[in-house]
């Protein structure tokens, strides 16, 4: 061996870099559910989805994020809630919003019947229901596979505090609004949790 063949070998066993293991450079950067809502695009290191399998998933309602995970480990609540997460990239994706401007229903008065609303005690409500335009996509492929609704009530409130009404009566606005926990009913089917 040459003089310079044996530097050279002596740096090569020296050097300070680390040795990366192969999956860590195999690694992509972890899952961006605002990214894939905003453009839904095919994302290849997700897994298979697994029609009537248990198939992890993460939901976006707004610029809210929550997720289910799967494995012994694992011990869910009735549902998983906004502040539970999954650090594996999901099979399924649901982007959901808001459905903007809210349904309004008008609700009419409410008082003590008899009375004079130009005395008090009187409210005339406006209901606004905010339901949620749902869509689920299959991470792997980025495709579309179903868009659903979730409808907030639109029911009016059977009674209304009138206590502080002011004469003339007073104006309120009620509000319905569609919940997490029905946007993860409402794919259910397609998640499989065990036990649901």
């Amino acid at each position: 061996m040459t003089a310079l063949a044996a530097v050279l070998a002596l740096a090569a066993c020296t050097s300070d870099e680390p040795e990366v293991p192969a999956a860590e450079e195999a690694a992509g950067p972890p899952f961006d559910i605002l990214a894939f809502c905003a453009a839904p695009a095919a994302v290849e290191a997700a897994p298979e989805y697994v029609p009537g399998g248990e198939n992890v998933t993460q939901f976006l309602l707004g610029e809210t994020a929550w997720g289910n995970s799967f494995g012994p480990e694992v011990d869910p609540p009735e549902y998983p809630y906004p502040g539970v997460w999954t650090e594996q990239d999901p099979a399924l994706v649901v982007c959901s919003e808001y459905v903007e401007p809210p349904e309004e229903t008008d609700c009419g008065a409410y008082g003590e019947v008899g009375t004079d609303p130009l005395q008090g005690g009187w409210v005339y409500v406006t209901l606004q229901s905010h339901h949620v335009a749902a869509r689920i996509y299959e991470a792997r492929t980025g495709a579309l596979l179903e868009e659903r609704t979730v409808e907030a009530s639109t029911e009016c409130p059977e009674e209304v505090d009138t206590t502080n009404a002011f004469v003339g009566g007073t104006t309120e606005v009620e509000s319905a609004v569609a919940e997490s926990r029905e946007v993860w009913a409402l794919f259910a089917d397609y998640v499989n949790y065990a036990g649901h």
